[in-house]
C-alpha cells in the first residue's frame, strides 16, 4: 500500500477531497516521523507499535567452503545487536 493508496481511502471514507485527504495522511506520517527521531515510542492500537533503536554494528570476514568446488570463499558479515545479516 502506498501513500496515494492511503490518500484515497481517507477520500472515500471521509467524503474530504483528494487534496486535503493527502493533507491529512501526510500530517499523520509526519507525526510518527518527528516522534521517532525525538526518541519516542508511537503506539497505534490495533496496529503496531514503533520504535528507534542505537546499534553497534562491526563487520567481521568469514570463510565459507564450497562442497561443490571445495573453495574457500570469504563473506563479509554484517552483525548487529539485532542479529546477523550477509552482505557478500
Amino acid at each position: 500500500m502506498t501513500r496515494a493508496d492511503l490518500t484515497e481511502e481517507v477520500c472515500q471514507a471521509t467524503e474530504v477531497p483528494r487534496k486535503e485527504s493527502d493533507a491529512v495522511v501526510c500530517a499523520i506520517f509526519d507525526g510518527i516521523v518527528h516522534a521517532l527521531r525525538s526518541g519516542d515510542k508511537v503506539e497505534i492500537r490495533g496496529f503496531g507499535r514503533f520504535h528507534t533503536c542505537q546499534t553497534s554494528t562491526h563487520r567481521t570476514q568469514s570463510k565459507n567452503r564450497s562442497p561443490r568446488r571445495s573453495a574457500t570463499e570469504e563473506n563479509s558479515l554484517l552483525q548487529t545487536e539485532q542479529g546477523t545479516a550477509r552482505t557478500g
